[in-house]
């Protein structure tokens, strides 16, 4: 009788072994990226809107409806929950927040872009709007690849096991 019960002990000490072989490490990398997502998810959406409120004040007309800002709610939230991933730490979080990372830049092209065509050239205060446009779309735009820099760092794909080989 006393050896059904060491092999159900043995399956349960393997099965706590793989387990243990498969989860992901935390390291300082993986928290500082899980940090700074967390940080960029709001703050994107907000400077965004931001840039548009600008160019509605300045001009007296609306830029954009709240339509075009589904991609970026969309890539805020991803930044969110990749960033919670992170912290975690789960090998899905670093995708997450990669693929973000990735299509932030995009889709602030696409959005300053169109904002940027918008302007009118002869307005007396064109030089501070344009100023304040840069500052509200650079800081997202360094915030994301800082981001996208740290989560391509060897160590962090190693950790989270999106190494190639």
């Amino acid at each position: 009788m006393a050896a059904p019960r060491n092999r159900s002990l043995e399956r349960i000490e393997r099965a706590a072994e793989r387990r243990h072989q498969r989860g992901v490490p935390r390291t300082r990398l993986g928290i500082a990226a899980g940090i700074l997502a967390l940080v960029i998810a709001p703050l994107a959406v907000y400077l965004t809107r931001q840039s548009l409120e600008t160019t509605q004040t300045t001009y007296g007309v609306v830029a954009a409806e709240s339509s075009p800002f589904l991609l970026t709610y969309l890539i805020g939230g991803s930044l969110a929950i990749g960033g919670i991933g992170l912290l975690v730490p789960k090998a899905w979080g670093w995708w997450l927040t990669a693929a973000a990372a990735v299509l932030g830049p995009l889709d602030l092209l696409r959005i300053y872009r169109n904002l940027y065509a918008t302007l009118n050239f002869d307005h007396p205060n064109i030089d501070n709007v344009i100023r304040k446009l840069a500052f509200l779309a650079g800081v997202p735009a360094a915030l994301y690849l800082v981001l996208l820099a740290i989560l391509l760092v060897r160590k962090v794909r190693e950790t989270y096991r999106v190494v190639s080989a």
